[in-house]
């Protein structure tokens, strides 16, 4: 294939967050191989739009709202004509699959579902849960090929889209690397880790759908019984609301906001808990870096991923999502309890270079 020509882009409604990290392990991991690839975001530059520019050519096609890039997508499509378009996210995807229809290019639409469509849709209002399902039936089966980060996801994705579950291919998530430990090596320095109590660790976007509450209850309720401490890396809309939860619980001098960090993983590498309080997900990448660096994990059984991630709870204890209560006496039990052994078969399936084999397989084929 002439390598002048763009061969892949990534449309993402930003290069932030489990999406963020992905999409750019995926779109640097084709580059490499030899495909001209290129990542349109519906955002303004941030998150891992820094790092990615070094590696290949990102456009900023929207102001931050995932509807805003329809009309720039028709065009650049019309413009480049990329071989493949791979957006991920349930409204990415149905603005892309909307710009193909207008844009009439010989392109092929790929779409991903990351969260599960089940506890997405439940976000929204009445009428627009019945306006988004109305979109996805109609558009997702004009895809040419579907792509749900797992089982959970494809699932949901076959029931709202009508998309035979056969048609739909489960790739994991790329998370394991031999960057990730080699980053996760380096010391970092925490007045935490000087303290001899076990120090938890939660690491993600500050939203509502992470329910950060629900952990800093769960965690107040802990200390009752073991003494610890809670790091919180990352950012977003809720970080103030949270900061002020934790004052008002007189837990400040227990609890640290780091905001985000372009490495986190000698947090992982230095915590004795990964502690997951969500009430959805799609493939919850921290949890599998959190077993790949060996500390126990604890995570709400929310809809898709964690009990898949867990084997059922064999690799880490799942609680109902929302319980404080039952997710403090997991977070006890686990500090108290030693470390589930995990098979090193588990990560083959997501390491990088198995999810860029497995996306180049599907847009190739």
């Amino acid at each position: 294939m002439n390598s002048t020509k763009l061969c892949i882009v990534f449309f993402v409604p930003s290069l932030d967050g489990g999406i963020g990290r992905v999409t750019a392990l995926l779109a640097s991991g084709m580059q490499a191989s030899g495909k001209k690839v290129e990542v349109w975001s519906a955002a303004p530059k941030s998150g891992y739009a820094y790092e990615l520019e070094h590696t290949l050519k990102v456009r900023y096609i929207g102001d931050g709202a995932v509807s805003s890039s329809l009309f720039p997508i028709i065009r650049e499509l019309r413009m480049h004509s990329p071989a493949t378009l791979i957006s991920a996210s349930f409204h990415a995807n149905c603005i892309a699959l909307l710009a193909s229809i207008f844009a009439r290019t010989t392109t092929q639409f790929a779409i991903a579902d990351h969260p599960s469509l089940d506890s997405a849709l439940q976000e929204f209002s009445f009428l627009k849960r019945i306006l988004w399902r109305i979109f996805i039936f109609t558009l997702y089966p004009i895809a040419d090929k579907h792509i749900a980060v797992s089982k959970g996801v494809a699932k949901a994705m076959s029931k709202y889209s009508g998309v035979d579950l056969s048609q739909i291919t489960v790739i994991p998530n790329p998370v394991v690397s031999d960057e990730i430990f080699s980053l996760g090596s380096i010391s970092v320095c925490h007045p935490f880790f000087d303290l001899n109590e076990p120090v938890l660790l939660y690491v993600g976007r500050l939203s509502y759908e992470k329910d950060i509450p629900n952990l800093i209850h769960a965690f107040k309720r802990a200390q009752n019984q073991i003494p610890s401490r809670l790091i919180i890396v990352g950012d977003g809309p809720d970080r103030k609301k949270l900061e002020e939860l934790v004052n008002q619980e007189h837990n400040d001098d227990r609890v640290s906001f780091l905001g985000h960090k372009d490495n986190p993983y000698p947090y992982f590498s230095q915590s004795d808990l990964f502690v997951l309080s969500s009430t959805r997900e799609g493939l919850p990448t921290v949890l599998i870096e959190a077993l790949a660096f060996g500390i126990k994990v604890v995570s709400t059984d929310c809809p898709s991923g964690p009990r898949e991630i867990l084997n059922n709870g064999a690799y880490g204890r799942l609680v109902r999502p929302g319980d404080s209560a039952a997710l403090a006496d997991s977070i006890v039990i686990s500090l108290k309890s030693s470390s589930p052994e995990v098979p090193e078969s588990l990560f083959e399936q997501y390491k990088v270079e198995s999810a860029v084999y497995l996306y180049t397989k599907i847009v190739s084929s």
